[in-house]
């Protein structure tokens, strides 16, 4: 369960499937409060925190699969012509 910046490319997994916190601004105070939540979370809600574990576990998280990922965002960006005003 990560706690990432909400400046990190795993944002989007952490949001659509549920398997951690985000926090921004990218700063010590904010990391904090984050991790004070998923404490909270840990400690008041633990079935809901073992469903979440559950959703991290059973997510591919392989090498291979970023990989495959980063393929098809390069493959997007040859297609698509750059945007510049």
């Amino acid at each position: 369960m990560p706690e990432i910046s909400m400046l990190s490319d795993l944002l989007w997994h952490a949001t659509v499937t549920g398997t951690g916190w985000t926090f921004s601004p990218c700063t010590v105070d904010a990391f904090i409060s984050t991790l004070g939540q998923a404490l909270e979370t840990y400690r008041d809600h633990p079935d809901s925190f073992r469903d979440l574990q559950s959703r991290g576990m059973v997510r591919d998280s392989s090498w291979d699969k970023a990989a495959q990922e980063y393929e098809q965002i390069f493959d997007w960006a040859k297609v698509d012509e750059p945007y510049c005003q």
